[in-house]
């Protein structure tokens, strides 16, 4: 019996466990303090990413446009996660960051695209909020206007899942 009760809490316990995958996760070949980095898809052209340098966190993102975008962001900028619990996370934007405008695809299937690769800062209290509630929403400050995407349930989860790796 006692047997069977550690069987089911280590079979329990495997099954809800989450699963980290990290694009990186090694320590520096100099001084030895961990780096780490996770990411999750946002929507079909947004991602974002999670990492920590030592102690220091951040949040990243991967955007894809259409079209040719001349307008940049700039250091300050607000980033907005909207969670579950309706809670607001906002951060700032660590550096001022320009488009990259390329041709994607080839032939008749060739479209010109903009991406942006801004880092916000944040701290570990931010990315544990994150961790513990789904994200629903994400709005940044591009130039003079706001970009916003809904993040559907699937997608929030995996966000929060992937912030939750990076306290690990």
């Amino acid at each position: 019996v006692i047997i069977s009760m550690v069987a089911l809490l280590i079979y329990s316990t495997e099954i809800n466990a989450k699963k980290c995958s990290y694009e990186i996760n090694k320590a520096d070949e100099f001084t030895g303090k961990i780096i780490k980095m996770t990411s999750a898809t946002i929507a079909k052209s947004w991602k974002i990413g999670f990492s920590i340098n030592d102690a220091i966190y951040a949040v990243s993102l991967v955007i894809v446009l259409p079209g040719e975008i001349n307008t940049g962001i700039n250091k300050g900028d607000s980033l907005y996660i909207k969670l579950k619990n309706n809670e607001i996370i906002k951060l700032a934007a660590s550096n001022n960051v320009s488009p990259k405008t390329y041709v994607a695809g080839s032939g008749a299937y060739a479209a010109v695209v903009s991406d942006f690769s801004p880092v916000y800062e944040c701290t570990k209290e931010e990315i544990m909020k994150i961790s513990q509630s789904p994200v629903t929403v994400i709005r940044i400050f591009v130039g003079q206007q706001f970009l916003e995407t809904p993040v559907d349930e699937k997608n929030g989860k995996k966000i929060s899942d992937a912030a939750g790796c990076i306290l690990e």
